[in-house]
């Protein structure tokens, strides 16, 4: 399927050599990561990194070749810059897939440094309030700016987005699918990623303006109740919610809706929306959730954390003392207490 180039060899573009990398905890092995559609080399050009992007078999297709030049024209718009890109062609570059024919129709683009929200989930890794919050807008920021020019990533999932060491900016990838205007449609119509998408996604596919309005207010609320140990502890694994609970009123469905409450509760009438809706025109906009997120003021969470940590150890105590009273009363004494 693949064949891997050897550590510090390079292939040469418009001039321009880029060096292939060693993997930081892995020595000898070339730096790669493997997706679901292709695999990622980092390659390094005079001390700035890039990504190369080697498609599985059998989505090496020409069609990939006219998308590519028609998806550099949104290399601008926010989060995505991976949209700057260069596609490897057997007519404009022979002697690359001549030395490595799994290199046909590849494609060159910048490596966004950052983090996954992947990693956070499977390793269930604790968010502050404020770091949930700022992840939280900088995603909703991103997606907003391709829904205001009707453009939609498709497959919006933790793995497919990258943000900076201080939470505040988002960088889109896995972007091939993108929706947009004079963008062909792909061959397979984009059917989500589990956890983050329902089952009339997963059966019909999306690939339309809009579509990411299910997987971001899955998102959105995934990031902010990340900050609650309650949350993380019923996390699925890889993704918080089951693919299969999707519109049904399950454990983790009512704890991540009171929760979001607790925090402001029109982000919990948006999650709940999201959760039952049966079509893309009934999610909420991206807009929306932005607007919600601009409301919430660090202060006021405190706050209102504070008073709902006050109730939950008032019912605890009650609860306790309730328990106390009854280990004390004798046998008859119960018997009578229950009766009256």
């Amino acid at each position: 399927m693949f064949r891997d180039p050897s550590i510090n060899t390079y292939i040469e573009i418009k001039g321009e050599q880029y060096f292939f990398t060693e993997a930081p905890n892995a020595p000898g092995i070339v730096y790669a990561e493997v997706g679901r559609k292709a695999k990622v080399y980092r390659l390094v050009n005079k001390e700035k990194a890039y990504a190369l992007k080697v498609f599985k078999p059998r989505y090496r297709n020409k069609s990939i070749v006219e998308n590519t030049r028609r998806i550099e024209r949104y290399q601008d718009v926010m989060g995505l810059s991976v949209a700057n890109r260069i596609i490897l062609t057997p007519e404009e570059h022979p002697h690359i897939i001549e030395a490595n024919s799994s290199f046909i129709y590849a494609v060159l683009m910048p490596w966004i440094e950052g983090k996954s929200w992947f990693n956070f989930v499977i390793g269930k890794t604790a968010l502050q309030r404020e770091e949930s919050l700022d992840l939280a807008r900088a995603l909703v920021r991103t997606v907003n700016e391709l829904e205001k020019r009707d453009l939609a990533h498709c497959d919006l999932s933790s793995s497919n987005f990258i943000f900076s060491a201080n939470f505040k900016q988002v960088e889109l990838i896995d972007i091939e699918d993108l929706f947009g205007e004079g963008l062909e449609e792909p061959q397979e119509k984009p059917a989500g990623t589990g956890g983050y998408a329902p089952a009339w996604i997963k059966s019909n596919g999306i690939w339309e303006a809009g579509a990411d309005r299910y997987s971001v207010g899955i998102l959105i609320s995934e990031i902010i109740g990340w900050q609650f140990a309650d949350i993380r502890n019923v996390s699925k694994g890889e993704t918080f919610f089951d693919e299969d609970e999707f519109g049904k009123k399950t454990q983790r469905y009512q704890i991540m809706a009171d929760k979001l409450e607790v925090i402001h509760p029109e982000l919990s009438t948006l999650f709940k929306t999201v959760w039952y809706a049966e079509s893309i025109e009934e999610c909420p906009r991206v807009e929306d959730w932005e607007k919600v997120l601009e409301k919430i003021k660090e202060p006021e969470i405190e706050e209102l954390l504070n008073e709902s940590d006050l109730e939950n150890e008032k019912m605890e105590e009650d609860t306790e003392n309730e328990s106390e009273i009854m280990n004390a009363l004798s046998e008859d004494e119960l018997n009578i207490a229950i009766e009256d």
